[in-house]
């Protein structure tokens, strides 16, 4: 079981997300803003596998967050991805896309999602559990 956590300010997506993620065995962790994310990676204690965050949130963006997880050695190899309303090709080609392991356009389908979760959690060695 892995433990993921979604960054996002829509609490109608994180429900469905969580939902979905917890509905294939996965823990699910919440943060509504990017500071919300960094305090959650600053806390000793958590337990993150994979974030699942947006690219624009509100004080702190989603590529400041991808950012500061990979400066912090404890979360240098944690898996990303992108959530963007947005183009991917043009997210892809930006320089921080290089801190990221994917990038799901807005409106997605659950499958695309658990699909993309799947792959990136299994490549990065991380137990998957079938939807």
């Amino acid at each position: 079981m892995s433990h993921i956590t979604i960054v996002d300010d829509d609490a109608a997506l994180r429900m469905i997300v969580r939902w979905l993620l917890e509905d294939a065995g996965h823990i699910v962790t919440e943060a509504r803003t990017g500071r919300e994310a960094i305090d959650l990676l600053d806390d000793e204690t958590a337990q993150v596998d994979l974030l699942l965050l947006d690219l624009r949130l509100p004080f702190v963006d989603g590529p400041h967050v991808a950012h500061h997880a990979r400066t912090e050695p404890r979360w240098s190899r944690l898996p990303i991805i992108i959530l963007t309303a947005g183009s991917v090709g043009a997210a892809e080609s930006e320089p921080w896309a290089a801190d990221v392991d994917g990038f799901l356009q807005k409106p997605f389908d659950l499958d695309e999602v658990s699909d993309l979760i799947a792959a990136t959690l299994a490549s990065a060695g991380q137990h998957v559990h079938a939807a």
